[in-house]
């Protein structure tokens, strides 16, 4: 069995060619459009012969493709991954979950699908701005006590336990969880 490619559907062709191919760095394998279904096939990778990215675009269509997240994410391992969110950013991408660990970042596409950055090998060292960086856009969830009470209030013993625990560590009680 050999993997082929991911299948993700753009609203708006040139935006996601730009993020993909000019932003990201992937190059165009082969195109295909399809009059009678009214839509143009876009396969995309990291070199020709590796696995895809497949950009299914339907021609006048107006749905609005935001819910990214429920696709899960792309994943790519990259050489520097300071040097590659550097010129993401300064192409204009928003840098999601910064690499402040020098191993791994998230951005999204302009049609909301995430994409993982990876650090090829061992972490690179932790350095700024990446290290002080916060999440933004959406990655990183932060919850007070009380709105995790009222998120895991069905699993009351539960709770009693979430706040017995916090009342013992007597710290300000956050927690964070991918969103």
């Amino acid at each position: 069995m050999k993997f082929l490619h991911s299948m993700i559907r753009v609203s708006d062709l040139e935006a996601s060619l730009d993020f993909y191919v000019n932003k990201l760095g992937l190059v165009e394998v082969r195109r295909k459009d399809v009059p009678e279904g009214k839509f143009t096939l876009i396969f995309l990778a990291t070199a020709i012969g590796e696995a895809e990215i497949e950009l299914t675009h339907n021609w006048g269509s107006e749905e609005v493709y935001d819910t990214g997240r429920n696709f899960g994410h792309l994943a790519f391992e990259v050489d520097d991954i300071y040097e590659t969110c550097q010129h993401l950013q300064n192409n204009g991408v928003t840098i999601n979950r910064p690499p402040r660990c020098g191993y791994m970042a998230f951005i999204k596409s302009p049609d909301n699908i995430s994409i993982e950055l990876l650090q090829k090998g061992e972490a690179l060292a932790p350095k700024e701005p990446w290290l002080s960086m916060e999440n933004t856009g959406g990655t990183c969830r932060t919850f007070t006590l009380f709105q995790l009470i009222k998120l895991i209030y069905p699993f009351a013993s539960l709770t009693f336990n979430v706040v017995k625990i916090a009342w013992h560590l007597k710290q300000p009680f956050t927690k964070q969880i991918l969103s």
